[in-house]
């Protein structure tokens, strides 16, 4: 799996998460404690989140990191 690969993926499982639990990009940020703007990176698929990052939104949604990680909607 390429980088771009990876960045759409994770795009996507994020978007649907926050579908998932019917937040706004905005309170899944305040939650997750990272920027507005970060998240709207991330769920453009313009970059790859650091682990940190990708821990903090796993938690939110109750999720292990790896299922950010898999291709699975």
């Amino acid at each position: 799996m390429d980088d771009n690969q990876l960045k759409k993926i994770i795009a996507l499982n994020v978007r649907a998460y926050r579908a998932k639990y019917n937040y706004k990009q905005t309170e899944l940020a305040d939650l997750a404690n990272i920027t507005q703007s970060q998240l709207s990176i991330i769920e453009r698929g313009i970059t790859i989140p650091k682990i940190s990052t990708l821990a903090k939104l796993a938690e939110v949604f109750h999720i292990p990191v790896d299922d950010l990680l898999k291709s699975h909607f």
